[in-house]
C-alpha cells in the first residue's frame, strides 16, 4: 500500500538525517525472518530494473554495513539510540569496499538506456567517443556486489565489453566460455 510505504521511507530518511537507528521486521519466507533488529541506515537506493528501493545500514552488532530491500521490512519504526560517527564510518567503509568497472557500450539505444537501468543502483559515468563511436561507462560498486555486477554485464550480450579491471574481463571471459 503506497501510504504504509511512503511513512517507511519517511522514517528511514528521518533515521538517516538524524543518525537514529530504525527498528524493523524483515522477512522472506523460506529466506530469512529478523524480527526486532536494530540498523542504522545511511543510504537508500532505487533500482529502475527492479523498480525497487533499498537502503545501506550500520549493524551495530555485527559491526558492518549491509543492504536490504524495502520491499520485505515490515514495522519500520524510529529509535531513539543516535550514532553521529556514521557518515565518517561510512566513507571509510566506502573508500575501502568501492571498486570501479569500465565497459565499452556500442552506441545502440536500446543498450545504452538498459545500461543505466540494469546499474542505476551503482554511482556511474558515460562518455560518448565519437571518433570511434562508443560509449565508456564506469561503474562503481561495492565489492559484495561484485557477483551481481558481473551477471549484469554478461545478460548484456556481445554489445558490451569489458575494458578493465583486467580481473573481471577474465571472469567474464570465464562464463562465456563455460
Amino acid at each position: 500500500e503506497p501510504s504504509i510505504f511512503f511513512n517507511v521511507l519517511k522514517t528511514i530518511l528521518r533515521a538517516i538525517q538524524e543518525h537514529k537507528c530504525i527498528h524493523y521486521d524483515n522477512i522472506l519466507p523460506g529466506r530469512y525472518d529478523y524480527r526486532d533488529e536494530i540498523v542504522y541506515p545511511v543510504k537508500v537506493e532505487y533500482s529502475f530494473i527492479n523498480d525497487m528501493f533499498r537502503i545501506c545500514a550500520y549493524n551495530e552488532d555485527e559491526d558492518r554495513f549491509i543492504k536490504m530491500n524495502l520491499s520485505t521490512m515490515k514495522n519500520v519504526r524510529l529509535g531513539k539510540n543516535k550514532m553521529d560517527s556514521l557518515d565518517a564510518e561510512y566513507k571509510e567503509y566506502l573508500d575501502i569496499n568501492t571498486k570501479k568497472v569500465v565497459l565499452d557500450v556500442e552506441p545502440v539505444g536500446h543498450v545504452i538506456e538498459r545500461c543505466f537501468r540494469i546499474f542505476s543502483y551503482y554511482d556511474r559515468l558515460a562518455r560518448y567517443d565519437k571518433e570511434n563511436d562508443k560509449y565508456t561507462l564506469e561503474i562503481k560498486y561495492l565489492k559484495a556486489d561484485e557477483a551481481e555486477v558481473i551477471r549484469d554485464i554478461l545478460s548484456l550480450g556481445g554489445y558490451v565489453v569489458v575494458t578493465e579491471p583486467r580481473r573481471i574481463q577474465k571472469e567474464v571471459y570465464k562464463r562465456i566460455m563455460q
